[in-house]
Parts: C-alpha cells; sequence; structure tokens
C-alpha cells in the first residue's frame, strides 16, 4: 500500500512539475507588452542602450517634432506589418502616436508578431510635449508653430458672438470626425450667438501644448471670453447645447 501511495505522489509530483514549467514557458514566451506613464517611458528609455523607437504616426504629424532617436513606420500604411517585422524582435522597441491609440494597436500586433519586449507611451506625443520632454525635428523638417496662446485668447474675445464653441481635433482621430458635423449643425442652427473654431493639434502643437490637450476630440465653450464647460471625447448636441443659455 505504501508503494502504491508513494509512486502516485511521485507522479503527481511530476506531472505538477511539467504543468509549472509549461505555464512558466508560456509566460516568458509572452515576454513585456504594456503600456507606460511618460516618466517611466523616459526612465527606460535612458536605461536602454540598445532600444529600437517607433514613431507609428503619419509622416505629416512626425514633421512637427518626435522623440529623439526615433524611426517612423506609419501603423496606417499597408507596409507598416512589413517595416515592423524588419526590426530586432529580441531587441527592447519603444513605440508611441499622439495621444495613445494607434500605438496600443501596434502594441496587440507587435506581441502577436513575436516581440519580446515593447513599451507602449502612455497619452502618445501629447502627454509627451505636456511633460516638456526632449523632442527633435525629424531630418530638415521645419517645426510648424501654428496658432499661439495669444491668437487663441484673441479668437476667443474677438469672435464678435456670445459663445465659441473650440474644437481640438486631428484628421486621422475617428471620434472627431464624428463630432465635426454635430459642432457644425450648432453653430448653424445658433449662428447669431455661436462660433466653431476648430484646431488641428498636429498643425498647432505649440498650442495643444500649452493648454496641454492630452487627448482628443477635446471641446471648449466659451461665453463672452471665459471658458464655462470643457470635455474629452465624443459627446452630443444636447450635451453641447446644455452649456448654452
Amino acid at each position: 500500500m505504501k508503494r502504491i501511495l508513494i509512486a502516485s505522489a511521485f507522479l503527481f509530483t511530476a506531472v505538477f512539475g511539467l504543468l509549472s514549467c509549461a505555464n512558466a514557458g508560456d509566460k516568458a514566451a509572452k515576454g513585456i507588452a504594456k503600456t507606460i506613464s511618460v516618466d517611466a517611458y523616459e526612465a527606460l528609455l535612458k536605461q536602454t542602450p540598445d532600444a529600437q523607437i517607433v514613431d507609428v504616426r503619419t509622416a505629416g504629424e512626425v514633421a512637427g517634432g518626435i522623440i529623439p532617436g526615433a524611426i517612423n513606420i506609419d501603423y496606417s500604411r499597408d507596409d507598416f506589418q512589413t517595416k515592423i517585422e524588419a526590426l530586432d524582435k529580441k531587441r527592447p522597441v519603444f513605440i508611441y502616436c499622439l495621444s495613445g491609440g494607434r500605438s496600443e494597436h501596434a502594441l496587440e500586433d507587435m506581441q502577436a508578431m513575436g516581440f519580446s519586449t515593447v513599451y507602449n507611451l502612455e497619452g502618445g506625443m501629447l502627454a509627451w510635449r505636456n511633460a516638456n520632454k526632449a523632442q527633435v525635428m525629424p531630418g530638415d523638417a521645419a517645426p510648424k508653430k501654428g496658432m499661439s496662446m495669444s491668437d487663441f485668447n484673441a479668437a476667443i474675445k474677438g469672435a464678435g458672438k456670445e459663445y465659441v464653441i473650440i474644437d481640438f481635433n486631428a484628421t486621422w482621430c475617428g471620434p472627431c470626425k464624428k463630432l465635426k458635423p454635430i459642432l457644425e449643425a450648432i453653430e448653424q442652427k445658433n449662428a447669431a450667438k455661436i462660433k466653431l473654431i476648430a484646431i488641428d493639434v498636429d498643425e498647432n502643437s505649440d498650442l495643444a501644448n500649452a493648454k496641454q490637450v492630452s487627448s482628443i476630440p477635446y471641446v471648449e465653450i466659451y461665453h463672452n471670453g471665459e471658458m464655462v464647460w470643457s470635455n474629452i471625447g465624443l459627446t452630443d448636441e444636447a450635451t453641447i447645447m446644455a452649456h448654452i443659455k
């Protein structure tokens, strides 16, 4: 009887050990793929001399400034996977976009491709700029100055309307495209008292940074020059009009 118990115990231990090793192997195979804060991202970059930094924005966005050492592989292009596959999968990769959405999808894709270590920048380039982190111009590209803060304040006060709606957006932003006709309809229906000002964050990166715009679409409503409401994300006409008397 003792021999049977001992043999059973040995068999259980062996099987459990094999399963444990298999689970550990699975975890190891998955590697590291996660989204981290601006400070953690910067700190890891400094600690990783062989880091591969990838900006997955469009060429137009990249022209406004990139993280030092980054290369551009546009997530929206058909050759994205081919170019990403050309990277060294064993070396750490640091990815980012403008606000974190596209690079989050890229993170998932790269994890499926077998990259061992991938870090995504939470909040993207908007968060990086808002934190006053280092950025450089790619090649000889000239910075896009866009609207200054003084221009912005003048636009609000000099609109000649009781209410001014500010729409921070980008051409590639899906929710921005859905919000645009809603805002335009509001302005058209209330032309006597509402002025809509659309601001592309890519073309006005300095202003977006000064305003600490961290996500889009971002809407502000001003009444006689004073901000009365702001909102991040897609919203509807009723919600907006609730703040306009």
